[in-house]
């Protein structure tokens, strides 16, 4: 088609971390230790077990947990449970328990965190190291070792935070766009340059990399999820940010336009992504996949071609851009707001075609209300691979030259 131009697993005994060793102490049951600051020397509660509850019920009444029965027996030196009777007064490690299983939740807590944020994939070896602390934790509760089960916790959740940090550094990574197409002369300056060189096809950019293009020249950036842009000529843009999550696929991408115009056709946008276009002054959201946008000294102009919205706010004023329709954004805020021409229609040669040669002669009925026409010949269906393109144009024909025998075109 064408179209119009301005469409406007730890020893038990040991475990190493950091440097520092860990010995893996044992609280003896038997007796009372004096504490003055640490919660899990402190005096066992003293209980009277009554005739009208099941052992089972007792425990889980004072420690919040059944299964710790063979527990309280060992810490009360009694064999079974038909040796305790009623009137029996009972040691009980409240304040033990409740502090190793506050250390448990916790450990449990970060590594249910870290896994939520690709820890398996981005920190495989702290995540497994974490959860196999834990685990010697949940061991050692069963044993009554509450000391163990706090030490070992608190190594895990160590672990656990340091596989959260490292998969958000991982997940949060710049991302990669290629320049895929030139006609003419492009420029770029990446950040650490201090000076514009040229562009090559198949050139690698990277976050805060600036582009330009001169006089009669375009350029196209595809980004990883296969969303191009087409910058026009006398154009300068900056990619300030590429952004790729690979757990998630969600793309982020910021794209700053200076001065002069481009064409943006995305990949599907998804609730997954997000492309924003910094205009100076203008603050641009979209859900469209499909617009143009021009930048110059006095206005700026911003046409939708999709049925999902463009979002602009300038000078206050939000405006709302369905489909084929288009603002002229004033410096002084003003807007006008009007409809996008509809395309040319091409006459010459008609669809499916055989023209013979490297050259063709393309011809359009002309359009009253155009101010230039835009054409773009393409060797492939999603015009990756340019053939020509021109922007501009006020004739309505044009001849495409050096063109390869016996390969389609698609002309737009």
């Amino acid at each position: 088609m064408i179209g119009l131009a301005y469409r406007t697993l730890f020893p038990r005994a040991v475990f190493y971390f950091a440097g520092v060793l860990f010995p893996a102490f044992v609280l003896g049951g038997a007796g009372f230790v004096s504490a003055e600051t640490d919660g899990l020397d402190a005096p066992y509660e003293l209980v009277e077990y009554p005739s009208a509850e099941t052992l089972r019920d007792f425990v889980a009444r004072h420690l919040d947990d059944p299964d710790l029965w063979p527990t309280v027996l060992k810490i009360n030196n009694v064999a079974s449970p038909a040796d305790l009777k009623p009137g029996t007064i009972v040691r009980m490690p409240v304040t033990q328990v409740r502090l190793a299983d506050d250390a448990l939740s916790t450990s449990l807590d970060a590594i249910q965190q870290a896994t939520a944020e690709g820890a398996r994939l981005f920190a495989p070896q702290e995540i497994g190291t974490a959860i196999e602390n834990r685990e010697v934790a949940v061991d050692r509760r069963g044993e009554g070792e509450w000391r163990d089960v706090v030490e070992f916790s608190d190594v895990a959740t160590v672990q656990a935070n340091e596989a959260f940090e490292i998969s958000l550094e991982q997940r949060d990574r710049a991302a990669e766009a290629l320049i895929t197409d030139i006609q003419g002369q492009v420029e770029g300056r990446d950040p650490t340059e201090a000076a514009w060189s040229d562009q090559t096809l198949d050139d690698v950019l990277v976050e805060f990399e600036r582009l330009r293009t001169l006089s009669n020249s375009t350029t196209q950036v595809t980004f990883r999820d296969l969303s191009r842009l087409r910058l026009n000529p006398n154009s300068n843009a900056t990619i300030q940010r590429m952004r790729s999550d690979p757990l998630t696929g969600k793309e982020v991408t910021k794209v700053s336009l200076a001065s002069g115009d481009f064409y943006a056709l995305l990949n599907q946008l998804s609730d997954q992504d997000s492309f924003e276009i910094d205009v100076p002054g203008i603050k641009t959201t979209t859900e469209s996949n499909d617009f143009w946008i021009k930048n110059d000294i006095d206005s700026a102009r911003f046409v939708n071609f999709d049925a999902e919205s463009l979002d602009i706010l300038a000078g206050g004023q939000q405006v709302s851009l369905g489909l084929d329709e288009g603002v002229v954004i004033m410096s002084d805020g003003s807007t006008a707001k009007t409809e996008a021409l509809d395309r040319a229609l091409l006459i010459a040669p008609l669809d499916k075609d055989e023209v013979y040669g490297t050259s063709v002669d393309l011809a359009w009925e002309i359009f009253p209300d155009a101010a230039g026409y835009r054409l773009e010949v393409a060797g492939d269906s999603s015009f990756n691979r340019m053939l020509a393109s021109e922007w501009g144009l006020t004739s309505t024909g044009f001849t495409p030259e050096n063109l390869t025998p016996d390969r389609p075109c698609r002309r737009r």
